[in-house]
C-alpha cells in the first residue's frame, strides 16, 4: 500500500497516530491542528515534530492528504457539558469549521480520499440526531459514502465502559464502501485488574494520604447508600466513578460488573480501585493512559518534558480507545 498521507485534527496526544504505528500502516502526518499547549507538548514528545496548524477556525487550507481525522470537541453535546449542540459559536461547532475546510479542499480538487470522526454516543441521541444527519448530507453531496456505529471499548480488549460513535466516510470516486464492514470487536479477554499495578505496592503511599482516606471512607458510605436505592453496583475488586454516586446519567451508574472501568473522561477525578471494602485507591495516571490504550512509554515520554499530571489525565480522559481506532483502521484500509 502506498503511504497515506493524513491530517489529524483535534489531534489531542495524538491517539489516531497511535493507532496507525500500532498497525504499522506506512504512514505520514503532513499536519495536525491543536491549541492545547500540553497536548502538543505531550503529541510532539510521543511523535516528533509534526507541522501544527493551529486554530482550526484561522487555517484558510489543509495541506493535500490521503486522510483526514476529525474527532471534534464534544463538549456541547455529551452529557456532562452544556448541550448547547452544532453552531459556529460553540466548541462543538468546530465540526463546521471542517465542512468548511472540506469545501476549500473540494475548489482545489484536493478532498481527502478517507475521513474517520469519534465522538460521544450522544451524537446520535433525540437532540442531536438532526446535526448528526446534516453533517452527513453534507459528507454526501461532497461525494462520500458513509458508515457509523456506536463501538465499546470494552469490545475491543479494553476494560473501559466507553460507548462512542464511530464515523469513516471514503469518496465514491476512489471505490466507497462497498467493502467496508464496521468492526465489532472481539470482546474482553482481561479484566482492568490487569491493567492496574498492584495494589500492595502502594501501601505506603496510602498511609502518607490517611486523612485524604478517611474523606473517601464518608463517600464510600455515601455509595452503600447510593447502592441500596439501586444506582450504584460497587464489586470487589473493581473500579467505580464515586464523582456522581447516586447519578443514573453520570458515572455513578451501573457498571458492566467489577472487571470493567468506567468511562473515563477529562474530569475523571474520583476513579478508585477497590480491592475490598477497606483497601482501595485512587487510579494512578498512567493507569488511566493504559485503560486507553496507549503505551507506558508514551505516558514517560510526555511526563519527562514537562506535562503535569492533572493535565496528564486530563488527556487521557479526552483521547479515543486507540485499540477501537486500530480496529477501524484496520477495516477501512482492508477495503480499499
Amino acid at each position: 500500500m502506498r503511504q497515506l498521507l493524513v491530517n489529524e485534527l483535534f489531534a489531542g496526544i495524538g491517539a489516531q497516530e497511535r493507532a496507525l504505528c500500532n498497525l504499522e500502516i506506512s504512514h505520514k502526518i503532513v499536519g495536525i491542528s491543536e491549541i492545547d499547549k500540553w497536548c502538543v507538548k505531550s503529541y510532539t514528545a510521543i511523535h516528533g515534530d509534526t507541522y501544527n496548524y493551529g486554530d482550526i477556525s484561522q487555517i484558510e487550507a489543509l495541506k493535500k492528504a490521503d486522510l483526514w481525522t476529525y474527532s471534534f470537541p464534544c463538549t456541547d453535546i455529551s452529557n456532562a457539558g452544556k448541550m448547547l449542540g452544532i453552531s459556529w459559536d460553540t466548541r462543538s461547532g468546530l465540526l463546521l469549521q471542517v465542512g468548511r475546510l472540506l469545501n476549500e479542499s473540494l475548489k482545489r480538487e484536493e478532498l481527502p480520499e478517507y475521513l474517520v470522526m469519534e465522538n460521544v454516543s450522544n451524537l446520535l441521541s433525540h437532540k442531536f440526531i438532526e446535526d448528526f444527519n446534516r453533517w452527513l448530507e453534507f459528507l454526501d453531496c461532497l461525494g462520500y459514502d458513509n458508515s457509523y456505529a456506536v463501538l465499546n471499548a470494552c469490545d475491543f480488549g479494553l476494560p473501559q465502559n466507553r460507548n462512542r460513535v464511530f464515523l469513516v466516510s471514503r469518496l465514491r470516486s476512489c471505490g466507497g464502501l462497498d467493502n467496508f464492514v464496521m468492526p465489532q470487536g472481539s470482546g474482553l479477554q482481561k479484566s482492568v485488574i490487569d491493567f492496574l499495578d498492584p495494589i500492595r505496592e502502594r501501601e505506603r503511599e496510602r498511609e502518607r494520604e490517611r486523612p485524604q482516606l478517611i474523606e473517601i471512607v464518608d463517600k464510600q458510605l455515601f455509595v452503600k447508600q447510593a447502592t441500596k436505592a439501586g444506582k450504584i453496583e460497587l464489586k470487589y475488586p473493581g473500579v467505580c466513578d464515586l464523582s456522581y454516586p447516586t447519578s443514573t446519567t453520570r458515572r455513578g451508574r451501573v457498571q458492566r460488573g467489577g472487571d470493567v472501568c468506567p468511562t473515563l473522561t477529562a474530569s475523571s477525578q474520583e476513579l478508585y480501585y477497590f480491592e475490598s471494602p477497606d483497601c482501595f485507591r485512587k487510579l494512578s495516571v498512567i493507569e488511566n493512559w493504559r485503560l486507553m490504550g496507549f503505551k507506558d512509554e508514551d505516558y514517560y515520554k510526555a511526563k519527562a518534558v514537562g506535562v503535569g499530571e492533572n493535565q496528564l489525565k486530563k488527556q487521557a480522559g479526552n483521547s479515543i480507545a486507540v485499540p477501537v481506532m486500530e480496529a477501524v483502521f484496520k477495516e477501512l484500509l482492508k477495503s480499499s
